[in-house]
């Protein structure tokens, strides 16, 4: 009984069907849309990798060559700690300096280390118009 009632409702259901060439043609078409999407995945991913490349050199660098300062920051700490009287916070401070230091240094090649990601990916999305 139920079969009878489906196959009333199907019965004059005659979908339209659309040739093979047409079909064929718009599948093609998404493919290349899938294949364009791909390849701007691609580039976009490289061009990320080599950021990060040039982003971690950038840091390195200045974080080395911050930490060459360092011998004459301890120079200057000095002459300025016998200066101070003893018990303050800035003899407390002068005698700690390293920690502020390297505290400092690891900012300062962080900084430049995002500066420079944004600029060579800037740089990068330049070229490539």
């Amino acid at each position: 009984m139920e079969d009878d009632k489906i196959r009333d409702l199907f019965k004059g259901f005659e979908p339209d069907l659309s040739s093979d060439v047409s079909f064929m043609n718009r599948l093609r078409c998404k493919l290349d849309s899938v294949e364009l999407v791909r390849q701007h995945h691609a580039a976009v991913k490289a061009r990320s990798r080599k950021a990060v490349v040039i982003a971690a050199m950038a840091g390195f660098v200045a974080g080395c060559l911050c930490s060459l300062a360092l011998p004459y920051v301890g120079t200057a700490v000095a002459s300025w700690r016998m200066s101070m009287p003893d018990e303050s916070l800035l003899t407390f401070l002068a005698d700690y300096y390293q920690v502020l230091a390297w505290l400092v240094i690891g900012g300062m090649a962080m900084m430049t280390a995002m500066n420079a990601y944004d600029l060579s990916l800037a740089v990068m999305k330049m070229r490539r118009k």
